[in-house]
């Protein structure tokens, strides 16, 4: 397949669950004479390809272009990426996933990258933007392109120990369509834990395993005054199909005053079963000048099988006494688990 395929406009290669040591697939520069004019679209799956593809460098016409499981032996840096997306301007859907988080750019410290380029290569027909790999690697790819017109980002983050990532929050910032509705939902499951927004129009997800790791990944990725945290009334934080015993005893409450946090105009909080005792506790340390310290705006809290006994309600009772001594009370209502 080192001659040209003219009429071509739907390209799939795929290496079937490519491993992390597995010698994977790799594409050579001839392939299709390095040109297909008509690609409409492309998806690679565990494929190497060259760091200078020229089919990628022609794909004028590419609609669709989804990049997963890349290699760390590929290792196609942020620049090297908007390179390719900026001979694609009918590009309407673009997914880049890597297989590890070996991929990264090479910064020594992620807190002192280097200032944005001062200019962007701008997507005008983007709808839905997916990406899969580490927080530095996506900021320094959303530092240089302009997508602010799509209306579904999903962000998808192997675990690290820092979250810095402030041109992510003023790329949602830009974002006007993924602010249509005002509600979202926080989701734990195992090993992930999501931000939901808008019906899933917007999702920000961490992979790592440890329940404190999540509370505190997710915090961070949240931690910002700037939309799409800022601005929501209606919060649901759940823990999916997950026993009670997923959540360690001894985990600092702190830990979720710092998870709500961000959520500064939040008037409606719903808590699942699982996580009311945990919230409740945390909500109990809230009191005399710190009692609208986190969550300020709240007006009723949700609770789905809650108890009228025991410390999760007795935590529940004081917060709601502490809010009602200074001004800022807050309803109690029983919740079915559906929004």
């Amino acid at each position: 397949m080192q001659g040209p395929f003219p009429a071509l406009t739907h390209l799939s290669l795929c290496t079937r669950w490519p491993g992390l040591n597995e010698s994977l697939a790799s594409v050579p520069e001839e392939f299709l004479n390095g040109s297909a004019q008509r690609l409409q679209i492309l998806r690679l799956d565990g494929i190497v390809f060259p760091r200078k593809w020229n089919l990628l460098l022609t794909a004028h016409h590419l609609v669709d272009l989804h990049l997963h499981d890349i290699p760390h032996s590929d290792d196609v840096s942020p620049e090297e990426m908007v390179t390719y997306l900026s001979v694609m301007p009918n590009l309407r859907h673009l997914a880049i996933g890597f297989l590890s988080a070996l991929s990264r750019p090479h910064f020594p410290n992620p807190q002192n990258r280097p200032p944005p380029p001062l200019t962007y290569v701008f997507l005008p027909v983007l709808t839905s933007f997916s990406f899969y790999g580490v927080s530095e690697y996506a900021e320094d790819l959303l530092s240089r392109i302009d997508i602010s017109l799509v209306n579904c980002v999903y962000m998808r983050f192997f675990d690290q120990f820092v979250f810095h990532t402030p041109r992510l929050h003023d790329f949602l910032s830009r974002a006007e369509r993924l602010k249509v509705h005002n509600r979202a939902t926080l989701r734990f499951r195992g090993g992930v834990v999501n931000f939901e927004r808008n019906s899933m129009s917007l999702m920000l997800t961490i992979f790592c395993s440890e329940p404190d790791r999540q509370l505190s990944a997710m915090a961070q990725l949240c931690n910002s005054p700037l939309p799409p945290f800022s601005d929501l009334e209606s919060l649901q934080i759940r823990d999916g199909e997950i026993g009670g015993s997923y959540w360690q005893d001894n985990m600092e409450h702190s830990r979720w005053l710092d998870l709500v946090g961000p959520f500064s105009s939040v008037k409606n909080l719903y808590l699942s079963r699982n996580i009311v005792p945990r919230v409740a506790l945390a909500l109990r340390e809230l009191t005399g000048e710190r009692v609208t310290e986190a969550l300020p705006a709240l007006q009723n809290l949700f609770l789905e099988g809650h108890r009228t006994s025991g410390p999760a309600h007795e935590a529940i009772m004081r917060f709601l006494t502490a809010r009602w001594l200074s001004g800022y009370p807050v309803a109690v209502h029983s919740w079915d688990g559906r929004w």
